[in-house]
């Protein structure tokens, strides 16, 4: 399959839908001169002076050459055609090779029409030709009872003859139901290729239909501003000349009067068209909340030029229609969503094309049951990786629940922090003194090694399936330099990488499901991983 690309004239590429090529007339090969070499075998062993026995393994050795074009022309009857022959022709072979036919050494011969049903049918009619071939076999028992007895020890080796007969066939016919079935398969891909092909077209098509409209949306929004003016003029041009007219030509004040009805209508005609392409008042009307939220992120979904987003939804039933103005409403719902996800990994926002940085410090906690998913929802891999650490947290200490108690009983009000007993302990500016100290801790090179081999592990750990990213490696150094500065530490050491390799590390991988199954944890993983990597001296 060779897939060709087509350049438009935009400058796309298209490619084209690859092609499966249809099977041609089969063409003599070294396969098909192997096998005549063997039938010249057979024809040389005894009994060689056997001139029946050289004729028939030549119908044999024409009807295997002809089998793919007598299929190719017959495909419905092509195949029965075939065994049937094979059968007749090893039946005729047995017969001219030896004195009682059952007894011929060239009873394997039934092989070919036993195996050929298996490459051409099903399990079932498989069985059937098999059947039938046994029963060609067998057929010559018969006359053999009229001169001899069937002792035990020939009954044993004739049943082991055709038990092997039906082996063969079974085991034959397997592998071609494998490959029939691989051959659907790679049938159903490339269908579904070219589908995916002609869906890319059209949606290029589409977004180049939109462009242009969009672009002539523009121009003609550009033309109606610049028409606007010289229409002033000449409206004006007009009423100076009317004022200059009066008591003068009668035909002359008329004609100034024509130019500025018409000026006047043409104005009126691109003020409607402008306030048509840019509505400047809401024309509310109810709504479906649930349906404008849909089409809000179905939108963002094919506009967002970053990286993947995975949207999760829950409205709540019931929802009563909303007097509002849908367009105006869903370009400001999209706007919302795309500088929600962009102030998290750009740290700003885009507001008619000009980032506009968000103040410092910026950061985003996300809180998650792990118990009921009924409001809250789990992550994406992708979004989870933006985080710095996962947090666990535990059920508390008896003496912290009793002290819970005690504060719940003395009626704490917990929507006010100040009388529940919260106090600010940092404000914005000492976070950035902070940082600025942070940043004063010395990372050595053997660090740095040190956190990309543990990233490392995690990739080739066998209880792992995706292991941690480059971010990952990153926010880890970062968090380990912060970690070194709490601790009053000029530099950063092994122990601070290996104190907070989990919570760094723990919601950036996915477990293989024999270690779930294994009762294995993302925390037990990286201490085992911990301990493969040897910290550097």
């Amino acid at each position: 399959m060779t897939p060709k690309a087509i350049l438009g004239l935009d400058g796309c590429y298209v490619v084209s839908a690859p092609t499966i090529p249809e099977a041609g007339p089969r063409r003599f090969s070294w396969l098909d001169a192997l096998w005549l070499l063997f039938l010249v075998g057979l024809a040389l062993l005894p009994p060689r002076g056997e001139w029946h026995k050289q004729v028939i393994l030549g119908a044999i050795g024409i009807v295997q050459l002809l089998e793919g074009w007598l299929i190719g022309r017959l495909p419905t009857r092509g195949p029965v055609y075939v065994v049937v022959l094979k059968i007749l022709l090893a039946a005729i072979l047995i017969d001219h090779t030896a004195q009682v036919g059952i007894n011929s050494s060239y009873y394997p011969i039934f092989y070919l029409p036993v195996v050929t049903a298996a490459l051409y049918f099903g399990p079932w009619m498989t069985l059937l030709w098999t059947a039938v071939a046994s029963a060609a076999y067998c057929s010559y028992l018969y006359p053999a009872l009229e001169q001899y007895d069937l002792t035990a020890a020939g009954f044993a080796d004739l049943a082991l003859r055709v038990m092997f007969f039906f082996m063969a066939a079974m085991l034959v016919n397997r592998f071609a139901e494998e490959s029939r079935r691989q051959t659907k398969l790679y049938q159903q891909l490339a269908e579904q290729l070219a589908e995916t092909n002609r869906q890319l077209i059209q949606a290029q098509a589409e977004a180049r239909r939109s462009e242009r409209l969009a672009a002539l949306g523009q121009l003609s929004a550009g033309l109606a501003h610049e028409i606007r003016n010289p229409l002033g003029v000449i409206k004006g041009s007009a009423e100076m000349l009317t004022q200059q007219l009066e008591g003068g030509n009668e035909l002359a004040r008329e004609l100034a009067g024509y130019i500025s009805i018409e000026v006047n209508r043409l104005s009126a005609l691109v003020t409607q068209f402008l306030n048509f392409a840019r509505p400047l008042h809401a024309d509310p009307h109810p709504a479906d909340l649930t349906a404008l939220l849909d089409r809000v992120l179905k939108n963002v979904s094919e506009q967002w030029k970053g990286k993947p987003v995975q949207i999760q939804r829950a409205y709540a039933s019931d929802l009563p229609l909303v007097p509002v103005d849908e367009g105006l409403c869903e370009q400001a719902f999209i706007n919302l969503v795309q500088n929600a996800h962009e102030a998290m990994e750009e740290r700003g926002v885009t507001l008619e094309g000009q980032q506009l940085a968000l103040p410092a410090p910026f950061f985003v906690l996300a809180t998650q049951n792990p118990i009921e998913y009924e409001g809250t929802y789990p992550l994406p891999e992708a979004q989870q990786d933006r985080f710095l650490f996962k947090v666990r947290l535990d059920y508390p200490s008896a003496a912290d629940e009793m002290e819970v108690l005690r504060r719940w009983e003395s009626g704490i009000e917990l929507r006010d922090p100040v009388k529940a007993g919260v106090e600010p302990v940092l404000g914005a500016a000492d976070i950035e003194s902070c940082k600025v100290e942070v940043a004063k801790v010395v990372l050595d090179e053997k660090i740095r090694a040190y956190v990309v081999n543990l990233a490392s592990a995690t990739r080739t750990a066998p209880e792992i399936a995706l292991g941690a990213s480059t971010r990952a490696e990153v926010l880890l150094m970062l968090a380990a330099r912060a970690y070194a500065a709490f601790e009053g530490q000029q530099y950063v050491t092994p122990d601070h990488v290996k104190a907070l390799l989990a919570p760094a590390f723990r919601h950036r991988l996915i477990l293989r499901p024999e270690a779930e199954v294994a009762g294995q944890t993302p925390d037990s993983v990286l201490d085992a991983v911990a301990a493969r990597v040897i910290p550097p001296r």
